[in-house]
């Protein structure tokens, strides 16, 4: 097995089957809400989940089935345009949908774009968890009942704010009621409409001029297209999921949090199935395009972020957050390290209460201690950095030896400056560099001694003031 990716088996452009043939298929994806109840100045839509915003998960989905897209967007989405265009290369078609007056309007505004025939799925920008394996069943039931629409629902156990079904008594489905629209008895039934739909291209462009606002929120429902396949006799396609999860939608903090939730432990199930060891998974945080090797441990609480890789054989204890780092094999970071674009090579050892910002290399076999912060500076192989030190711009190279308290001072309050320790050097505690300074090989520092010069190789460098004392002082 080589490395993980942990999105391997989400949707963020996973190949298509080998026997998946689809004709032309364009996927619609509603992003035009207002997301009041996020009570955010932020889209909806751009809010983060798992590391991504949400309208990256159902971008993502389409892109995975190759389809073309059309992104029904507010007025202003200057900030989505930017968002995709970091996470996704594809292109895709933009439509203003302003005011928002419902789903069917959004679908309205988006028909122009979509030419020829075939399918069209229709997606919602804040529904992150549904997954390809769903939408293809969906697309295979459309396909083999020959259907005008297909969509999507599921069993609800206690959700309101979600459509209903109504089917008659051979199971047909016979309408979708919004559940503002729903009246007691209505709101009883458990199958809720997902919000996730196929529809014949023809049907739909004809269907949807026949769409009203009599209803509760004088809105176009899409929903309503239910009716009109009845009315013409033409089959509609259902696929019930019993995972209520994974259709969940995000209208407030809450919910989003509870998304989020669920896309974590999602990954930590796929990096367990691939044999990494996590202790206590739901406090373990693996961002989207963090790749893992073979034989990992994971303390949580952990949080792996940004473009980090783990080698093989790594322990990363409590505490540990790291974002945007290589973290090679047979590396041990200890409880409550906080690294930052950094590279660790094999058989590091750090922390713990270690802080690596970025530019930081640590050299194979080298060792990081408690309360060492370093920033943009290479540790040689073998070299210790064991306690409460600040290395910062600083060549460290091979088998040096810091001791505590140890400070490169690196910046004279205009430019920095570099410190370099070549091979060998001991450096005793309380010891501070004014850069930039050189020491050569096999030199020795005495400690509390305040280096502004070069120091030659092999040579004792020391600066103390002369000790005092004052006899019987106490007494007097």
């Amino acid at each position: 097995m080589g490395r993980v990716s942990i999105l391997a088996g989400e949707h963020m452009g996973s190949p298509l089957p080998n026997n998946f043939l689809m004709p032309q298929l364009t996927t619609i994806i509603l992003a035009a809400g207002r997301g009041t109840r996020m009570k955010s100045a932020k889209p909806k839509i751009l809010h983060e989940a798992g590391g991504l915003p949400l309208i990256a998960y159902p971008v993502g989905l389409a892109h995975s089935f190759k389809s073309n897209i059309v992104l029904v967007a507010p007025k202003k989405h200057t900030e989505i345009k930017k968002a995709l265009k970091e996470n996704f290369k594809g292109k895709m078609n933009y439509v203003v949908q302003d005011p928002p007056r419902g789903t069917g309007h959004a679908v309205m505004v988006a028909l122009p774009k979509i030419k020829g025939d075939g399918d069209v799925l229709v997606l919602c920008g804040d529904m992150p968890l549904v997954n390809h394996a769903t939408i293809q069943t969906l697309l295979d039931e459309h396909r083999q009942k020959d259907a005008v629409m297909s969509f999507l629902t599921c069993i609800t156990n206690g959700r309101q704010e979600y459509g209903r079904v109504l089917r008659n008594l051979d199971g047909t489905p016979l309408r979708i009621i919004e559940a503002k629209d729903a009246n007691e008895e209505q709101k009883k039934i458990r199958e809720m409409n997902a919000g996730v739909y196929v529809f014949n291209t023809s049907f739909l462009k004809q269907a949807i001029k026949e769409l009203s606002t009599n209803n509760v929120q004088k809105e176009y429902y899409l929903t309503d297209l239910v009716n009109v396949a009845g009315k013409l006799n033409r089959p509609v396609a259902v696929v019930c999921i019993h995972n209520e999860q994974e259709v969940l939608g995000v209208n407030s903090q809450i919910q989003l949090a509870e998304v989020e939730k669920n896309i974590y432990q999602q990954r930590c199930q796929r990096a367990m199935e691939q044999g990494i060891k996590i202790l206590s998974p739901e406090t373990v945080f693996i961002g989207p395009h963090v790749k893992l090797g073979q034989g990992i441990t994971l303390f949580g609480p952990c949080y792996l972020q940004g473009k980090t890789t783990l080698g093989n054989n790594t322990v990363i204890e409590p505490g540990c957050w790291i974002t945007d780092s290589k973290i090679g094999k047979g590396v041990h970071l200890k409880a409550y390290c906080y690294i930052s674009e950094s590279r660790l090579d094999e058989n590091v050892t750090c922390g713990p209460f270690a802080h690596l910002r970025p530019g930081t290399v640590l050299k194979k076999g080298s060792k990081i201690g408690n309360f060492v912060e370093t920033k943009k500076s290479t540790i040689g192989e073998g070299s210790k950095v064991n306690h409460l030190s600040y290395i910062g711009d600083a060549q460290v190279g091979k088998k040096v030896n810091i001791g505590a308290g140890t400070i490169t001072c690196n910046y004279d309050g205009i430019n920095k400056y570099k410190t370099v320790l070549e091979n060998g050097v001991f450096v005793g505690s309380d010891t501070q560099f004014v850069a930039p300074v050189r020491v050569g090989k096999n030199a020795y520092i005495g400690a509390g001694s305040t280096i502004t010069k070069n120091v030659k190789a092999g040579s004792l460098a020391l600066t103390r003031v002369p000790q005092r004392e004052l006899p019987r002082w106490k007494k007097k």
